[in-house]
């Protein structure tokens, strides 16, 4: 959408280049569409019980086929409604300084959160999040 191009456009000059691809989507996709655009694909990666590997989601997600995409993209929304939920809008001021400092990008739900996210811990979110009402 072209909300989500123009997040692009304000957010990629606050990151460095070893920017994490999961981050900057999940940001444009989480405050372009709030509540998520991707409940097919959650509710896929639900399904099969899986997540993608963060550390995959740091380089170029568009490399992926069409469906492993989606998932992907899905996964970097969620990725990033888990930051919001654990240190509310300051883990995305936090990320972005951490980045900027030259941060690298596979520390980046450490060093914000102080733990990595686990794959149980992203299902769990997704479960939330397709179990809840839209907004």
């Amino acid at each position: 959408t072209v909300r989500h191009e123009l997040l692009h456009a304000v957010v990629q000059p606050q990151l460095a280049t070893n920017r994490p691809v999961w981050f900057s989507e999940g940001l444009a996709d989480y405050f372009s569409a709030p509540g998520g655009l991707r409940r097919g694909a959650e509710q896929l990666l639900l399904k099969n019980r899986t997540t993608i590997p963060i550390e995959s989601l740091v380089d170029p997600v568009l490399g992926f086929e069409t469906e492993e995409s989606r998932l992907a993209y899905a996964e970097s929304d969620v990725l990033v409604d888990m930051l919001l939920h654990e240190r509310g809008e300051r883990a995305v001021q936090e990320a972005l300084l951490y980045l900027k400092r030259g941060g690298e990008a596979s520390r980046l739900i450490e060093e914000v959160v102080g733990r990595p996210f686990t794959s149980q811990d992203i299902l769990e979110a997704l479960e939330r999040r397709v179990t809840a009402p839209r907004k």
